[in-house]
């Protein structure tokens, strides 16, 4: 049965991406699920997670060696991989690759990686951050990072 419930819902959201409002779609698709794993404050993307496939890295201690809690990271849409059509990379361009150091990817299990890929595919702008880091742990718990939708800070003025 839970199969089933897993290829409706997959279907569901594959129709919903081909849509205007992607991430409207998601979250009636499947409402309780995602809200007992999104924390969203008015509409606003709130997800705090462990970054998977850490260990498949090349020199991924040494990557996360140069990261540092409050750190930038970037996102970026992966929809032709074979595993995961939905697959996010998260990736570190404050270093001196020119491509950036991929370091793993949004968790696909935890449904994560499609709510992120949904409002990426919509143009909304996500902010990536580290949490935490910890390059001595195991690797599925090295980093943890938070994403958010990205917010310009306001300019100040003072008046003359």
């Amino acid at each position: 049965m839970g199969d089933m419930a897993d290829l409706a819902y997959d279907q569901a959201l594959q129709e919903a991406l081909e849509g205007d409002n992607v991430l409207d779609k998601l979250y009636r698709t499947n409402k309780n699920y995602w809200k007992e794993k999104t924390e969203m404050t008015e509409e606003k993307l709130n997800l705090e997670f462990y970054v998977a496939g850490v260990k498949f890295r090349k020199d991924w201690k040494k990557n996360l060696e140069v990261l540092e809690e409050g750190d930038d990271l970037c996102l970026a849409r992966e929809p032709e991989n074979r595993f995961d059509p939905f697959a996010v990379q998260i990736v570190d361009y404050n270093n001196d690759e020119p491509d950036g150091v991929m370091l793993g990817y949004v968790p696909t299990k935890t449904g994560k990686a499609k709510i992120i890929s949904a409002a990426l595919k919509e143009g909304r702008i996500l902010a990536a951050t580290v949490v935490e880091v910890s390059p001595d742990f195991e690797p599925w718990t090295a980093l943890k990072v938070s994403i958010v939708d990205y917010e310009e800070e306001e300019e100040v003025t003072e008046d003359a």
